[in-house]
């Protein structure tokens, strides 16, 4: 998840993309023949063992079925998986499946054409996926990306044996925030921390007090903000920038979260020197093999702006599975029965599980799910209800660079919240004048742009179901 990261990446295979006309692309497509009756994934390695584990039985036992071998070219990160799926387009060598997250997807393969447009294809197989799971995975009204990896969000995590020993209760409002924060500083406990150590983490809290200020319609202002019927110089804007600078002004974030990166974080929470940490939820699992002392416990960021209601980001799409605009037509069908059959309740609960470390916090693909604690009935049944969508899976990956690095000075106070606007806005202004950005591209698109992307025939998936 740690999406800033692949920044420079995703800007240089834009380019690259950019660089190859339309025209080029669409005689490429009909030049990467199949080998006969083989599909080939090209992801990043598997974190965990478990997961390769998982991925080579549920692939055999597809073989087994259909006779259809499946070849993984599962190596490096996300980063080198960009590159190699750009090298293979070039030369037209077999790709069928990638594995990408759906930012990437919308920052940058989308809109260049590189991935097929599924609406249609996975018509059929909608009812695999809960309520609301495909949601995030679409763009301009159609599905880019198969979600297959669990799901995330932002929350807070605390320690109640810290609370209990205190008298404290987990405050809900800034107010509360404050007793709460006065009382741990006298007794030499961190009040709350953040990873600002991590650039790219800047971003998530900002995430959380957008929606509170825009009454949850965050992701609508931004539409708007994008397609340039408002500005980022906005008092929403402000007072959400402002709401994170109250965190340090009142005592409640310290100036240790400055310097402190993701495995520091989790480190002094554990150790009992900090009372409440904020991440995201894939960091629930890295705090669980670490065996604290206490039982771990998440709760909604409080809300900071008066009369607010709590708002948090959530998505699925990480680890999800896109098609190349330009395989084969003829090996479509194999590719459709692949996916039909990695969807099948248990075949996806053996992959995604092992993905998860053995149980996965959201239920993504209908069955793909462990037993639940208190943590994950917490964030399923209160904080998922409270969500949007990642604002940076919406905005050009410059802009999140452009608003982490503002952030940390708005909320040590070296950098005003107008100024820090100004500074955003006129970094979307340099890439609408210089590089020609257009937020709904899909609204830009020719007959023949969405043709390219559109699959030539639609397999009948229901034949394969069991």
């Amino acid at each position: 998840m740690r999406k800033s990261l692949v920044i420079a990446i995703i800007s240089i295979i834009c380019i690259l993309f950019a660089s190859c006309s339309k025209e080029e692309s669409a005689s490429t497509s009909q030049t990467a023949t199949a080998e006969k009756e083989k599909i080939v994934i090209l992801g990043p390695a598997c974190t965990l063992a478990e997961e390769q584990a998982a991925w080579d039985q549920v692939i055999a036992s597809f073989t087994a079925e259909t006779g259809i071998e499946v070849e993984q070219q599962r190596q490096g990160t996300w980063d080198d998986t960009l590159q190699r799926l750009q090298t293979r387009r070039i030369s037209g060598e077999q790709v069928d499946l990638i594995v990408v997250g759906m930012g990437t997807v919308s920052a940058s393969l989308a809109p260049a054409g590189q991935v097929m447009d599924l609406t249609e294809l996975m018509r059929p197989l909608y009812d695999r996926f809960p309520e609301g799971v495909l949601d995030s995975c679409t763009l301009g009204g159609h599905l880019w990306v198969i979600p297959y990896q669990d799901a995330s969000g932002t929350s807070c995590f605390y320690n109640p044996d810290l609370f209990e020993q205190y008298g404290l209760s987990v405050p809900t409002t800034l107010a509360e925030w404050i007793d709460v924060a006065e009382v741990f500083s006298a007794n030499g406990i961190i009040p709350f921390m953040i990873q600002g150590g991590d650039n790219w983490a800047w971003a998530m809290p900002f995430f959380d007090t957008y929606g509170q200020a825009t009454g949850g319609e965050s992701v609508e202002r931004v539409e708007e903000w994008l397609s340039g019927e408002r500005s980022f110089n906005d008092p929403e804007v402000y007072e959400a920038m402002n709401a994170l600078k109250a965190l340090f002004d009142n005592g409640i974030l310290t100036s240790e979260s400055f310097a402190t990166d993701e495995d520091a974080m989790l480190a002094n929470f554990v150790q009992g020197r900090t009372a409440m940490i904020f991440g995201g939820t894939w960091i629930y699992a890295s705090l669980k093999s670490m065996n604290p002392g206490f039982e771990i416990r998440a709760t909604e960021f409080p809300v900071l702006i008066e009369g607010a209601e709590p708002v948090h980001a959530f998505a699925t799409g990480d680890g999800a599975l896109a098609i190349p605009s330009w395989i084969s037509d003829d090996n479509l069908e194999n590719v459709m029965r692949f996916v039909e059959y990695i969807l099948r309740p248990e075949n996806a609960k053996a992959i995604i599980c092992a993905n998860a470390g053995g149980n996965p916090i959201f239920e993504v693909v209908n069955g793909a799910i462990g037993e639940s604690d208190v943590v994950t009935e917490f964030l399923n049944e209160v904080s998922v209800p409270h969500s949007v969508t990642y604002l940076d899976w919406i905005w050009p990956t410059q802009i999140n660079d452009a608003i982490c690095s503002v952030m940390s000075q708005v909320v040590g106070g070296r950098m005003s919240a107008e100024d820090a606007a100004s500074y955003v806005q006129d970094q979307l202004d340099t890439l609408v004048s210089q590089e020609d950005y257009v937020y709904a591209w899909w609204d830009s698109w020719s007959e023949e742009d969405w043709q390219e992307v559109t699959p030539a025939t639609i397999p009948d998936v229901t034949a394969w179901e069991v």
